[in-house]
């Protein structure tokens, strides 16, 4: 049986958040994982439509305006503010 650990082993996940302090605490929490950091929305954006993640950890609060996303399947694009 696989540990949890081993669940999260090498998962890319995509973190966005403004406040840099709640990027590190995530980094610090998920040492196993391949993390990449955006401080902004846009930031965040670019990162999806140029690589594939198996997690984003989005935070919503720090996008204004009505939220749409961002969303994306198999061929579909990023959707936003």
């Amino acid at each position: 049986m696989a540990s949890k650990k081993d669940l999260i082993d090498g998962q890319k996940i995509l973190l966005v958040d403004d406040e840099p302090d709640i990027l590190e605490a995530l980094e610090e929490l998920l040492p196993a994982c391949d993390i990449t950091t955006a401080t902004s929305f846009e930031e965040g954006k670019e990162f999806l439509e140029g690589k594939e993640f198996d997690l984003a950890i989005l935070d919503i609060m720090g996008v204004r305006g009505n939220f749409k996303g961002p969303t994306r399947g198999r061929g579909d694009s990023i959707q936003g503010p």
